[in-house]
């Protein structure tokens, strides 16, 4: 598996300076692929009822059947991104969080970019929620070719992509904290890692 260092040595340049992804150069290999495995049986599994009746089809029935576009045009998709940024929301807030002994409202959360992990999955839930609510009102339904479905569409792609992007960075940071861990703090750079996390913690 050497042959993938180059591919991955530019994929921790490129991300960088992203606002999720800046530590990226701080975890290994196998924090990828690792993550990188848990992301494919998570979408394989999560997506089964958008692809699996479209795909099998042809092979049980003889008229043209709906192909998987057909089952996120409606903007289906807004759901399936609400649906992965509940769970990180918990995972991150409970696992990785605790609250100051002065204060129940004062969230620490000692975790690469947690707050913003946290931040943004909140608002892709409440940006999917709104559009699935106008897309559903039975007010909005009757005016629906006022609406813009195309627009719709490339919307809930876009906010799906970007809650996959949430969820495989989350799994990258949490498989290299976990490492470190369970070195025990041999290896320097993962000690790095962890006392920048410790030292940003103690700062908020």
């Amino acid at each position: 598996m050497r042959f993938l260092d180059p591919i991955i040595t530019l994929f921790k340049v490129a991300f960088h300076h992203a606002t999720l992804s800046g530590d990226f150069y701080k975890c290994d290999r196998k924090n990828f692929s690792d993550a990188g495995v848990e992301f494919f049986v998570a979408l394989l599994f999560s997506t089964m009822p958008l692809w699996l009746f479209p795909i099998f089809s042809p092979l049980i029935f003889q008229a043209d059947m709906p192909g998987i576009s057909s089952y996120i045009k409606g903007g289906e998709l807004f759901i399936y991104a609400a649906a992965l940024m509940g769970p990180l929301i918990y995972i991150i807030a409970k696992r990785y969080g605790e609250f100051e002994k002065d204060s129940k409202f004062k969230l620490s959360i000692s975790f690469p970019h947690g707050m913003t992990f946290v931040v943004m999955a909140m608002l892709i839930c409440v940006f999917s929620g709104l559009f699935i609510g106008i897309i559903r009102s039975p007010l909005v339904q009757s005016y629906s070719n006022k609406l813009n479905m195309g627009g719709i569409f490339w919307a809930s792609i876009l906010t799906y992509s970007m809650s996959l992007y949430i969820v495989f960075t989350a799994s990258v940071y949490r498989n290299a904290l976990e490492d470190h861990v369970r070195r025990g703090g041999q290896s320097r750079e993962a000690d790095e890692f962890a006392s920048e996390f410790k030292e940003a913690r103690d700062a908020t």
